[in-house]
């Protein structure tokens, strides 16, 4: 690419994006992940969008990277990670 831009890396995701693309390449919808987890569709949508003032306490949303991460079969702490880098951002 000589056109001065740089490519973004695939590994500078956001929380969100890594969320959806690993659902993704499982196949399963959002209603399908509540049900095996016992997260409520909406806090799904809002972690995947990027949208945390729709969250509620930050304990909890850990909760839902810990179980979330664990029905993906993804690490937890990577997860968790990123969220509370972004959640440092939107502050």
């Amino acid at each position: 690419l000589g056109n001065g831009f740089t490519r973004k890396k695939v590994g500078s995701l956001t929380l969100g994006e890594k969320l959806k693309k690993i659902r993704a390449e499982y196949q399963v919808n959002l209603l399908e992940v509540s049900r095996e987890t016992g997260i409520r569709k909406e806090h799904l949508e809002s972690l995947e969008n990027g949208d945390y003032s729709k969250l509620p306490a930050d304990v909890y949303v850990r909760g839902f990277l810990r179980s979330y991460a664990g029905f993906l079969g993804v690490d937890p702490g990577a997860l968790i990670r990123l969220y509370e880098r972004e959640r440092s951002i939107a502050k």
